[in-house]
């Protein structure tokens, strides 16, 4: 399978994330529009960064971080916390996470964030002590 690989936001709605959301995690009803545009597009630190995969012009997984700016001996440090990522059940087990999780990273590092904290659930945790 050949994926296409993009910014958040540039090929994918809000609609979009809560839908592969609903199929991805069953029930969950907090990754919704409204909640989606606060954080993505309203945090006062700055806007998502991260990347989406699509097979075939459909949203098949999704990685976002958040800026965050934390303060230590009273400097600024740019940083992010790692927030949403669904695969769509279809696309499980292809290395998306990872390659979309390194493309963030990429661009992260690019923009000067310093660091990027995340806390990881038992799907992911794997992937982020092995990666």
């Amino acid at each position: 399978m050949s994926y296409k690989i993009l910014p958040v936001l540039d090929n994918a709605s809000l609609s979009d994330y809560e839908n592969l959301f609903k199929k991805s995690f069953p029930g969950n009803k907090k990754l919704n529009v409204k909640y989606l545009d606060w954080i993505y597009n309203q945090n006062p630190h700055g806007k998502v960064i991260g990347y989406d995969a699509f097979f075939e012009n459909k949203l098949a997984a999704h990685y976002a971080v958040i800026p965050r700016i934390y303060k230590f001996n009273r400097q600024k440090i740019l940083s992010a916390l790692s927030l949403n990522t669904a695969t769509h059940p279809n696309h499980q087990r292809k290395g998306l996470f990872t390659k979309l999780a390194k493309q963030t990273y990429r661009t992260c590092e690019n923009r000067g964030i310093k660091f990027v904290l995340g806390v990881a659930n038992q799907n992911s945790i794997f992937v982020f002590e092995k990666k």
